[in-house]
């Protein structure tokens, strides 16, 4: 049995109970749609009929252009355009991310009601829905983060970190005045747009104001 494509001869294998036949030519096809195939099978050559032929493809190289060895932070770089911040409504955790750092348990949640959340008590009954949301806000940010039981303890909680950027106050490590600085050892980055326009797609908030 011979096969010809487009005129060259093709290496042919059978199956074997011979039902199906797989040809395969070298590359000197170069024209791309049908092509005439003929079969010659005992000295006796078939009519030529037009199929698809499709490349057979053993590799392939792929170039990306990505620079996996200067890599500033583990994200993708995105440029922010702008952020959002005051408003649990409508942002919620770039404001919570900002709140948690720059409070204490004690002044946390009458900064949520400031801010659009529920309010707490005094203003409603301690165990009233709106106490209890308000509650659940604060919580969030007493907790380890990222933690998960029996695999992580997780990271320091955010409640009370300080803060470097951002406006004065006592939990800004840099800018305190008139009061003590009331944060920890590792302070976090105020989220806003210092932090965030550096000016630089792969520098985001590793040239920040940190």
């Amino acid at each position: 049995m011979q096969v010809t494509i487009g005129g060259v001869v093709a290496a042919v294998t059978e199956d074997p109970q011979g039902k199906f036949v797989t040809a395969v030519v070298p590359t000197a096809i170069t024209t791309n749609g049908p092509q005439p195939v003929a079969l010659t099978l005992n000295g006796q050559v078939s009519n030529a009929l037009s199929f698809e032929v499709l490349p057979l493809i053993s590799a392939v190289a792929v170039t990306t252009t990505a620079d996996w060895t200067h890599q500033d932070q583990t994200a993708l770089g995105y440029t922010m355009l702008n952020t959002y911040f005051g408003n649990l409504n409508y942002s919620t955790f770039s404001t919570l991310w900002n709140l948690c750092i720059s409070n204490d348990a004690a002044s946390m949640p009458a900064a949520i009601f400031q801010h659009g959340g529920p309010p707490g008590p005094p203003i409603v009954p301690p165990n009233s829905p709106p106490a209890m949301t308000n509650a659940l806000f604060a919580g969030l940010c007493s907790q380890p983060r990222a933690h998960i039981p029996g695999l992580s303890v997780g990271g320091a909680p955010l409640l009370g970190a300080g803060y470097v950027g951002g406006p004065p106050g006592p939990y800004n490590i840099n800018n305190h005045p008139g009061s003590p600085y009331l944060g920890t050892n590792q302070p976090r980055i105020w989220f806003d747009l210092a932090a965030t326009q550096t000016g630089n797609i792969d520098t985001t908030y590793s040239t920040g104001p940190n």
